[in-house]
């Protein structure tokens, strides 16, 4: 009996670590590296000189603040700015 009692803590156990994995595996934030890579190798020379050399660009940088919002349509290349 007491042999079937541990084989089902241990069971149980088994579940609750692969849940908790899975749940952890859920929640993580996904790894940001891996997308900065890809957008780094398809950057072009002199991409974006014409926003860094730009009215808009200079505002900003000369206000000093932390974040500049840069908007378009999905797959008109603002990550590979």
């Amino acid at each position: 009996m007491q042999t079937n009692i541990t084989v089902v803590e241990w069971f149980q156990k088994s579940v609750d670590d692969d849940f908790g994995r899975k749940i952890e595996q859920w929640i993580d934030a996904p790894d940001s590296s891996k997308n900065y890579f890809n957008a780094l190798e398809k950057h072009q020379k002199d991409t974006c000189s014409w926003f860094i050399n730009g009215p808009q660009f200079a505002d900003w940088k000369n206000q000093g603040l932390p974040f500049i919002w840069v908007y378009g349509i999905p797959g008109c290349g603002k990550s590979v700015l």
